[in-house]
């Protein structure tokens, strides 16, 4: 009986152990989850130093730009601060006086893949008779260039670096001054070098592009488009996070119709591959502004890169971020298993992850709960051939009115 009653006793204290150190183990890792996730900070210091250094080169002519004026001389672009970096990428955010509004001091965001422009020239621009191309082989670069990035041709389209780049740049060209040409050469090349610059640039036309002001040697300021804490709530236990019911619902429905227009605005569809509610912004004019874009593609891109993957043993191995491919044969086929309208389903309409409660459609009223839970399920399901295509078309209009209810 004693026998018994201690070994209960020792598998309790076992057990007790077990239990806090896996609730503590739990605990350390959601904590550090948390600062993972907003540990990539910039440097203040760091972001100054490259603005001078940009402003430095500018007033040695070595690039030009008409924003390099009102960044470096007039000084009606200021720095306000800088963003967490990226992939490399630098964002800061800005104020911009009389120049992006007129008479009117807005924020605006400054940005470049190559902020350190010297750097650039070294890696990119190679020996030094790049600099001294013709304008009709630069123009022949440049239409390469934006064929190999977003698979369109601008062959027959025009001045292509009117484009690119500024309508009225013949200042530029002064057969007199060398240093200018090269100047022009350099910048020019800088940006189209980005695709996120590129996509955005050829797209203003697009409400769902942010509107690109200016651009001085690689950086281009463009329209200040934040996701805000309804797109972008903290990953956090112990955060309670913004946003009513409505507040929430009325962004869900402008991402929908940001939807509608990636399938049906273009020439051809757009797919983003890495769909998150960051990457996402509300714009001055209210809508939906695709802000970080370098996972998006036109479509006929998108599947030309599932076709290049040398081999495949699964669908996993196909996958392009959010864009899941069809593994055949141990080739990956020209083809997505799923669309814009599910990757937003399931990574900013649902949670992130079940413990967090983040997701934007979170908390819906109970008359709807189970039929929304329903709807959502359907939406993330992957389709294979035309028929799951139309479900999948009738999932987004269930959904639309569904939350169109819920705000009426």
């Amino acid at each position: 009986m004693n026998w018994s009653c201690c070994y209960r006793y020792r598998r309790r204290k076992i057990w007790l152990f077990c239990s806090s150190f896996g609730c503590c183990f739990l605990i350390w890792f959601l904590w550090n989850l948390t600062f993972a996730v907003y540990d990539r900070h910039c440097s203040e210091t760091d972001s100054k130093d490259l603005l001078e250094v940009t402003c430095d080169w500018y007033h040695k002519g070595f690039i030009i730009g008409d924003l390099c004026p009102a960044l470096c001389e007039r000084k009606q672009i200021k720095y306000e601060h800088c963003t967490n970096y990226k992939s490399g990428k630098t964002v800061l955010v800005m104020s911009c006086n009389n120049l992006c509004s007129a008479e009117e001091t807005v924020p605006a965001i400054l940005k470049s893949h190559f902020p350190n422009i010297e750097k650039f020239q070294e890696k990119f621009m190679g020996p030094d008779n790049m600099m001294s191309t013709t304008l009709v082989e630069f123009r022949f670069m440049i239409e390469e260039m934006i064929y190999s990035s977003l698979g369109l041709n601008f062959s027959n389209s025009g001045d292509v670096i009117q484009k690119v780049f500024e309508y009225e740049y013949d200042h530029y060209l002064n057969p007199l001054d060398d240093k200018k040409y090269k100047a022009f050469i350099l910048s020019v090349w800088s940006l189209v070098n980005q695709d996120e610059y590129l996509i955005t640039k050829l797209h203003q036309h697009s409400p769902l592009f942010p509107k690109i002001y200016h651009s001085c040697g690689s950086f281009y300021l463009m329209e200040f488009a934040p996701p805000g804490s309804v797109l972008n709530p903290p990953v956090s236990l112990f955060t309670s996070y913004s946003g009513s019911w409505e507040e929430r619902v009325k962004i869900a429905l402008k991402l929908l119709d940001s939807v509608l227009n990636m399938e049906s605005t273009f020439h051809e569809p757009i797919h983003m591959c890495d769909v998150k509610g960051e990457n996402f912004g509300i714009g001055l004019d209210g809508r939906i502004k695709l802000i970080d874009t370098d996972s998006v593609f036109f479509e006929s891109k998108l599947l030309q890169d599932f076709a290049t993957t040398e081999k495949c043993s699964s669908d996993k191995d196909c996958n392009f971020w959010d864009c899941h491919g069809l593994c055949s044969e141990g080739v990956c086929l020209k083809q997505r298993l799923n669309n814009n309208l599910q990757s937003i389903c399931e990574d900013v309409f649902l949670p992130s992850l079940p413990i967090f409660n983040n997701g934007l459609l979170r908390n819906p009223p109970d008359h709807i709960k189970q039929e929304l839970s329903e709807i959502l399920q359907l939406c993330t399901a992957p389709f294979y051939d035309n028929m799951d295509e139309k479900i999948s078309k009738k999932t987004y209009w269930k959904l639309y009115n569904l939350l169109q209810y819920t705000v009426d």
